[in-house]
C-alpha cells in the first residue's frame, strides 16, 4: 500500500488486515522492488492441516515459542480469520471487521477448522496480553455462557476439551539446584512426547508420558487434570 498516512498498520481501518507492508509517499522504486521480493520470499505458506483442535495447536505454538501467522477457516461455516503469534504468544487476531480479543475468542471457539501456516508475523502490537491458558479458559467460559439449556451438555463437552490445558512446565521441576538442567530437559521431552501422542490420538502413550511426569511434579493439579482428560478419551474409545 502506498499512502500518505504515517501510522502503524494496527491503526488502519477494519477490513485492511491483509496488508503486509505499506510505504509513505514518495517511494523510491528500488526500495519498493526489494521489499516486494522480501515479502514474497518470507510469506510463503509453509503448510496446512485439519482435524486438529485449534486450542491444542495454539498451546503447541506457545510451547515451541513459534513466530507465525495462522489463517484459520471454519469447516462448518466457511468463515475465515487470522491469528498472529510472536515467540509463541498470541498477540492479535482479525475476523472480518473485528480484531483483538473478540476476534481471537470467536476463532478459537470453532470446533472444526483448516489451518494454514505462514512463518512470518506482521509488526503488530500485543493487544491480547494474556497467556495461552488464560485465553483458552476465557473462550471456554464464553462458549459455556452462550449455550442454550437444550444444547448445554453438548457444548459443555466442547468447552471442557478446549479448556483442558496440557501440562505447562514449572521452574520448580527439579528438587536439587544441580539437577535443574538435566531434569528440566527430561521433563520437557516427556511433555512434548505426551502432547504429540495426544494430538495423534495415541491416548495410552500420552497417559504413559504424563504418568511418568508425576515423578517430577507429584502434586501438579494441572497434570492430574490432563490425566483425567486422557482417561476419559480412552474410556470413550472403548
Amino acid at each position: 500500500v502506498l499512502t500518505s498516512l504515517n501510522a502503524p498498520v494496527s491503526q488502519f481501518p477494519p477490513g485492511t488486515d491483509d496488508i503486509l507492508e505499506y510505504f509513505i509517499k514518495p517511494v523510491v522504486t528500488e526500495e519498493l522492488a526489494k521489499k516486494i521480493l522480501s515479502v514474497v520470499e518470507s510469506n510463503c505458506e509453509t503448510g496446512f492441516m485439519s482435524g486438529i483442535s485449534i486450542g491444542s495447536f495454539v498451546q503447541l505454538l506457545d510451547i515451541e515459542r513459534k513466530t507465525c501467522t495462522l489463517s484459520v477457516r471454519s469447516m462448518d461455516s466457511a468463515t475465515g480469520g487470522t491469528l498472529y503469534f510472536r515467540k509463541g504468544r498470541l498477540i492479535d487476531g482479525r475476523l472480518g471487521k473485528h480484531c483483538g480479543l473478540e476476534a481471537v475468542c470467536e476463532i478459537l471457539s470453532w470446533p472444526d477448522v483448516r489451518i494454514s501456516i505462514t512463518e512470518n508475523c506482521p509488526d503488530l502490537p500485543d493487544v491480547i496480553r494474556r497467556n495461552a491458558q488464560e485465553i483458552l479458559l476465557l473462550v471456554a467460559q464464553k462458549m459455556d455462557e452462550s449455550t442454550s439449556p437444550k444444547r448445554h451438555r453438548s457444548e459443555r463437552r466442547k468447552s471442557s476439551h478446549l479448556s483442558a490445558p496440557f501440562y505447562e512446565l514449572k521452574p520448580a521441576v527439579s528438587a536439587q539446584p544441580s539437577d535443574d538442567g538435566r531434569q528440566l530437559e527430561e521433563a520437557r521431552e516427556l511433555q512434548n512426547l505426551g502432547f504429540d501422542a495426544f494430538n495423534a490420538g495415541h491416548f495410552e502413550e500420552a497417559r504413559a508420558c504424563w504418568t511418568e511426569l508425576l515423578l517430577y511434579t507429584p502434586e501438579s493439579k494441572t497434570l492430574e487434570h490432563n490425566l483425567r482428560v486422557v482417561e476419559e478419551r480412552i474410556r470413550q474409545r472403548t
